[in-house]
Parts: structure tokens; sequence; C-alpha cells
């Protein structure tokens, strides 16, 4: 079952168990090996019992084993300039040094008798073994344990473990401990009188001379490495603040050249990307531009100025044009003109299918020219005339519901030969957002104008909805509607027969009252009363034909005639109680009373008059009956013909008046008497 490594932060998290196993595995192994040595080789300690060995070297082990410890407890966190792995080095160096000390010690106190050499010898073989060769070991095994954790640094290059230091670590160990254990070896002899003095001076000529010589190389090797690996790390540096053309050396033939170069392809890679999408933020930026402007109130000319000042921007053209179809002339008109060249263009005309931006118009295609002059559509009098010299060209048309209504024109790419399918695509974008704007426009523009119009119908219609108001007041709402529903013909004179109910009113004691007052208070109390009685007749269906003095003529038509007879007669009872109230509301009225005469019969509805002064009115016998009634009236009554109380049916309490001669009839009327003080 795998487990999960989890990142160490301290030396006492990356050596876990399974280092520390490595770790004792170590000194077990130096423990092996002096056993091993001390029983075949060494003359002194072979001497010793095996039992008697061993527990040297067993107290040894232990003792190196919580030295270790300690140093790990107590050095768990490294400096900052040191790293996790190379802080567990350095405690195993320490750790194998003070064993050795502890091993010379404990044999110079048990075995005084030993030579002084032979326990600087075991001292030796701990310090070149242990803290020369095994402590290299271990520093790998806990290299390895630190990337299994993943750990990273916030700056790597602070904990940096520079190649160099490791290549001369080894360089220097290796050599120099099979050196010093040759030299001790060669001591050895001498000291035991093995070999004689020449011998020994041989040896140690030749040994010390190979020593010297690798250690040069390794120096100078080293030292290489490291300017190499110094150079390779400078140019990392730079390429991470963002400078640009970083180029790193590459001509080792070995690993780091190989990275070197993979880091220059890199990064000319990174550079061509970030070229492409600065072009592809700085074309965003100009569509968003454009389309801002189009979403705005822009006026449209700002808006293809904008477009084509941005296209020359993007393009890296020289120069810029926008040419639009003149429908007068039928030819196309520079409208926006951008560079050098651009003055004196606003007066030129080409016309369709001549030169370019004519070939352009007339096909609906676009063209890139590489070389201007080799074209033979090409016309080079606008470059004569200005002085201009034109290389490239790329020119798209503007189409509108598939109608091209102009064309826009780049000429020479700064920097390059000539434009390319990028900048094609580029431009077209640019036409069509200038084909939208255009056409969006005049589609502004007719719509103001259809605002316009309404406006002024609008307003129109206000006015006579204002003067019908102001009509109404004089003439009937009848009349007003047909004015309104034949304002645009010449209202003709005549009527037509219709079946209505009439009704007048009259004050009785009106002329003693007029006499009493001043003129001021008789028009302000004739206008309370004339709209009090014309509220009633209106909400009763009636309208008010018109004001006899304080005497009121109304009609009550259409519909059901039992419909319009009882909307009379009930208009005319309500007129009696509404006079009643305004009678108790001023004393000074208290005398006036009113007379109500209906009556129901065909009459004469339409234009009387002439044709320069004419009145909508009712004309015929039974308007002179309902008058006549409204005479006979006994005061503060309603008086009703019988042709009206024929459509009452039994609504209405009254008793029979006494027939009334009316002129102009053989046969009296017969007449009914309601009092408005009866319910109804």
């Amino acid at each position: 079952m795998s487990t999960i490594a989890v990142p160490a932060t301290s030396l006492v998290q990356l050596v876990d168990w399974r280092v520390r196993t490595h770790q004792y595995a170590t000194s077990a192994f130096a423990v092996v090996f002096l056993a091993i040595y001390a029983r075949l080789v060494c003359p002194f300690i072979s001497g010793l019992r095996l039992t008697d060995l061993l527990l040297n070297l067993g107290l040894v082990f232990f003792a190196q084993a919580l030295i270790r410890e300690g140093l790990l407890m107590r050095f768990a966190s490294p400096p900052d300039w040191r790293s996790l792995p190379r802080q567990g080095y350095v405690v195993s160096v320490a750790s194998w040094g003070a064993a050795g000390v502890i091993a010379m010690a404990l044999h110079y106190f048990r075995y005084p008798d030993f030579p002084l050499a032979s326990h600087v010898k075991l001292l030796s073989g701990y310090w070149i073994i242990g803290g020369g060769l095994l402590a290299q070991w271990e520093y790998v095994v806990l290299e390895g344990e630190a990337r299994k954790r993943s750990i990273r640094y916030a700056n790597a290059s602070q904990y940096l473990e520079r190649i160099t230091r490791r290549v001369m670590e080894g360089f220097v160990i290796f050599t120099l401990v099979p050196s010093m254990a040759m030299a001790l070896t060669v001591a050895r002899y001498k000291y035991e009188g093995l070999v004689d003095r020449g011998m020994v001076i041989e040896i140690s000529f030749l040994g010390g001379f190979c020593v010297l010589l690798a250690l040069v190389v390794s120096l100078r090797f080293g030292r290489s490495l490291r300017e190499d690996a110094r150079s390779m790390l400078d140019g990392t540096r730079r390429i991470e603040r963002g400078e640009p053309n970083v180029v790193l050396d590459s001509s080792r033939m070995d690993e780091l050249g190989a990275v070197a170069s993979g880091i220059n392809a890199m990064c000319r890679e990174l550079e061509a990307r970030n070229a492409r999408l600065e072009k592809q933020l700085l074309e965003k930026d100009a569509m968003t531009g454009v389309s801002l402007a189009m979403s705005s109130l822009m006026p449209v000319d700002t808006i293809l100025d904008l477009i084509v000042e941005n296209s020359k921007q993007v393009t890296k053209a020289e120069a810029s044009s926008l040419l639009l179809l003149d429908e007068l002339t039928g030819g196309l008109r520079f409208h926006v003109a951008k560079g050098a060249a651009a003055e004196g263009l606003s007066k030129i005309t080409i016309p369709i299918g001549k030169g370019i931006v004519g070939a352009v118009a007339a096909t609906n295609a676009p063209l890139l020219i590489t070389d201007a002059y080799a074209d033979p559509r090409f016309d080079r009098s606008n470059d004569e005339r200005t002085g201009f010299r034109t290389r490239s060209l790329l020119t798209v048309p503007m189409v509108s519901k598939g109608v091209t209504i102009g064309v826009v024109q780049v000429v020479n790419k700064t920097g390059a030969n000539a434009f390319d399918e990028a900048d094609q695509h580029l431009l077209e974008a640019f036409a069509a957002q200038a084909a939208v704007s255009l056409e969006n426009a005049r589609l502004l523009e007719r719509e103001r104008r259809m605002a316009d119009d309404l406006r002024v119908a609008l307003e129109n219609e206000r006015n006579l909805a204002i003067e019908k108001e102001k009509m109404g007041a004089y003439i009937p709402k009848a009349v007003v509607d047909e004015i309104s529903r034949n304002r645009e013909r010449k209202l003709a004179l005549g009527g037509k027969t219709v079946l209505a109910t009439v009704l007048f009113s009259d004050i009785k004691g009106f002329t003693a009252l007029s006499e009493e007052l001043d003129p001021q208070e008789i028009v302000a109390f004739l206008n309370v009363y004339m709209t009090a009685m014309t509220e009633i007749v209106e909400e009763e269906g009636g309208i008010v034909d018109k004001f006899i003095g304080d005497g009121i003529m109304a009609v009550f038509a259409g519909g059901n005639p039992s419909g319009h007879a009882g909307g009379a007669v009930k208009a005319g009872l309500r007129m009696q109680q509404r006079l009643a109230e305004i009678r108790d509301d001023s004393p000074i009225l208290k005398n006036l009373i009113m007379r109500v005469g209906v009556n129901t019969g065909d009459v004469v509805a339409g234009n009387i008059g002439s044709q320069t002064r004419m009145d909508y009115t009712v004309i015929g016998d039974n308007v002179n009956v309902a008058s006549r009634l409204e005479g006979a009236c006994e005061p503060g009554c309603v008086l009703v013909s019988a042709s009206t109380w024929l459509w009452l049916g039994d609504k209405h309490r009254s008793h029979v008046q006494a027939d009334i001669k009316v002129k102009n009839r053989a046969e009296p009327i017969k007449t009914y008497l309601l009092d408005p003080a009866a319910p109804f």
C-alpha cells in the first residue's frame, strides 16, 4: 500500500524511520568493515578477543547513534542558505567525526600498551571511511527522500546546491580518501619495518604527484563548470525578469549545453508567442474600441474615422483610406484618408472598374498586391501628384445586404515587404464594421425622420384634442364627434328623422331674482346651475342641445326608446331634486322653482343653418310639444306626455293631468305629472 508523501519543513520530519534505517545500516556496515579489518590486517587490534572487539565497536555504534539523534533535534532547522539534505549531511559528518574521537579515546584508555599510531589510525578510519565516504552515501539518500516529498522552496536559488560544489566534493573526497588510506598503509609498513626508506619515498612521490595532478584537473574542470553554470543561472534570472533577446551559451557538448539550447528555443518560442499575443491584444483593443463607438451615439463620420485609424495602426500600414460609393456620380469618393498622401484626396472620385479600388468595388472581392507598380490595374497618378511611393496594397470591399457601398484600403506595411492573409482577415472585419456603422447611420436617419413626422402628427392630434375639448364646451358632444369623424371632409347641411325624447326646463322667478342680484352674481349662479343640470343630463345618457337664457333643451336618443325615455324622465326628476339642494344652500334662492316638460316622438336631427354658420340640433313638432309641456307644467314637478309615458311602463307614480291643447295639433295631448319627492 503506497503512502502519500508529506512535504517536510524540518530535518526531523525528513529523517523518518526509513531514512534512519539507511543511516543505522550504514553505521553497522562500518562496524562490520572495521571488525574484519581489525582481525585480518591490524597487528595490534587483531590480538584482542572477538568479544572485546565487538564490544568496543558496539559502544562506539550506540554512542554515534545518540550523538546523531541529539544533533538532529538540536539542528533540525537549517539556516536560510542551507537546504534540508545539506543540513542532514553536515549532521552525519559531525556524528562520524564524534564517533572517531570516541573510538580513539576508548582504545587509548582500555589499551594503553598499544602504540599511539594505532589509536590515531582508528580515528582516521572513522573520519576517512565514515565522514568521507559513508556520509556522502547518506547525503544521496536524503536528497532522494526530499525529491519523494516534493520539497519546493519559495526562492530556489537561495538553497541551490551548486553542481560545481558537489562535483568538487566528489573529486576531492574520492581522490583524497584512497590516497590517505595508501599513505597510512605506507606509514604503517615503515613504522613496522616492512619496507625501507626509499620505497616509502617512491610511493609517496608517485601517490602525491597523482593526487596533486587529480586535484589540479578537478579544480580546473570545476572552475569551467562553475562559470558555465553561473552563466546559465544568470541567463535564467534575466529571462525571469522578462528581459528580451536573452541567449544562453549552448557551446558545451554535454547535458548543460543541451539544457541551454532547449532554454534558448523555449525563449524564442515564448517571444514569438508574446509577439502574437501582443498583436492579438492590439487587434482586440481596436475592435473593442470600434464596437463601443458603434454602440454609442457617436456621429458616423467619427466612427468611420476611428475604423480607418485603427486599421492603419493594427496592420502597421503607412497610409489607409475609406472610399464610399457616391449615388450621384456612381463613382468612389474618398471619405476618410490617413497618411502622408491624404491631403487633396477628398476631391478625387474614382470610377467603378478603374484602378485597384475600382476593381474591388466592381468584383466585390478583396485584392492583396505585393508589388503595386507591377500590377497593370494600379493608377500611378496619385503617387506622381503627391510624391508618395506605393509598394504594397491591401483593399477589401464594404458590403451591405450583398451590395458594395465602399472599399477600405491600407498601403505599405511597415517592417515587411507586403501584407499577409492575417492582415486581410483583419481589414475585412474593419470593413464589415464600417459597413454596419454606415447602414446603422442611414437607418437611424430614416428613423429620426419618421420620429419627427410622428412627433408633428402627435402634436397635431394633441392640438385637435385640445380644440375638441374647447368645442365641447359650446357644441354638443355628438356634433364634436361628427366633426372629428369627418374632419377630412366638409360638413354638409341636412338631417335625418330619429325617434328621440326631448326635455325642456325653465326656472320660474328668475326674472325677479335678476332684479335683486348684480350681473356678476347672476352669472355665477347660472354657471353653478347649468353645470349641475348638464352633469345630470349627461349621466342619464342625454346631451344638452342648447341653453335658452335660464332654460335648457336636452335630447335623449339612440338605442331602445324605453331607455332614452326613462333616462329623460329620470334626469328631469333629478334636476328638480338638485335645484332643491341649491335653494337650501343659499337663502337668497329660496323662491326659485323649475318646470320640466318631456316628450317622445320623431324629430329631425342634423346640421341646420348655412354653409358658413350651422347648428347641430333637433327640430319638429315633437320638439314644440316638449316646449309646451314645460310651459304647462306645475312648478317643482315634471310633466310627461302620453307618448313618453307609454315607454316608461309602471316605473313611476303619477296622476293624470288635464289634456293640453298644442298649436298645430288638432287633438289635445294627454299628460302625466310626476312628483320628484316620490321614489323612482
